[in-house]
């Protein structure tokens, strides 16, 4: 009985672990996703998440490319970079390090729309075999305000992950959690556009590594 007692104590223990050691404390963790679409390239997940939704996309890059999962963690950080992947990304850049993170402000076209720019805490994690970046927001108030032009948000969120997989692929996968205040634009018109985007976001990234080699 006692030896019985101390194997389940250690069985608890090692689930304790293994659960704090992978789910790197996301605001992903534990979404129920549902698999919207998929094609050759990218698979698209989605979650209702009430006024915004959740959204995730994956894909694989063969290893026939020679990327490992680090090698495309640091294209991810070069953040000189984004408004080149990202072409609506008109302004990213690093304004400041905390012992949690990089404070980052970034700037969103949105025509027809007044754009939209925030700040945002970039954080990174790793395991053997995973790479991850995720951001939350940053509502300091040692950052600037909002340009005259643009809308400030204050609910953006996100992670980057890259695994190293037993075949020798890597697996990518983005997850998004953002509010981008349309006001009295219907959940209905919303949650397409913001579809597409979530899937194009994943397409030029891939179109840009795979360019790269």
């Amino acid at each position: 009985m006692k030896l019985t007692h101390i194997n389940m104590k250690v069985t608890c223990v090692l689930m304790f672990i293994s659960v704090a050691f992978f789910s790197f404390g996301s605001h992903f963790d534990n979404i129920l996703w549902e698999k919207v679409k998929a094609d050759k390239n990218v698979t698209l997940y989605y979650a209702d998440g009430g006024d915004c939704n959740y959204y995730k996309t994956e894909a694989i890059v063969d290893k026939s490319y020679g990327y490992k999962a680090d090698d495309l963690m640091k294209i991810i950080l070069d953040y000189e970079k984004y408004q080149e992947i990202f072409v609506k990304t008109t302004a990213f850049y690093p304004v400041k390090e905390t012992n949690k993170g990089t404070v980052v402000y970034c700037r969103i076209d949105f025509s027809p729309m007044k754009d939209r720019d925030y700040h945002i805490l970039m954080t990174t994690d790793s395991t053997s075999d995973t790479q991850v970046l995720e951001w939350k927001p940053y509502n300091g108030m040692d950052v600037k305000a909002a340009e005259k032009d643009c809308l400030r948000v204050n609910h953006v969120y996100g992670r980057w992950m890259f695994k190293d997989l037993p075949d020798g692929n890597v697996k990518l996968s983005t997850e998004y959690y953002n509010n981008w205040e349309y006001k009295n634009l219907s959940m209905k018109i919303v949650t397409p556009f913001e579809k597409d985007v979530a899937v194009n976001n994943m397409k030029v990234f891939l179109r840009y590594i795979l360019r790269k080699k």
